[in-house]
């Protein structure tokens, strides 16, 4: 079975590596991988499932 799952990839402030959140689709509930990956790293990692990319924006 697979699980419905994908991730939202966010730029952090540590130059090329990403944040990344776990959102299962299903529920919408969300959860904080707790270590910071690279793309390549992510990809390879979790390769069955797709990454989304969307860049932080800056808070008002």
């Amino acid at each position: 079975m697979k699980i419905d799952a994908g991730f939202i990839v966010s730029k952090s402030a540590l130059g090329p590596y990403w944040q990344i959140r776990l959102r299962d689709l299903r529920t919408g509930s969300e959860d904080t991988v707790d270590r910071v990956y690279t793309i390549t790293e992510a990809r390879k990692k979790w390769d069955n499932l797709s990454i989304t990319m969307s860049p932080l924006r800056e808070r008002p």
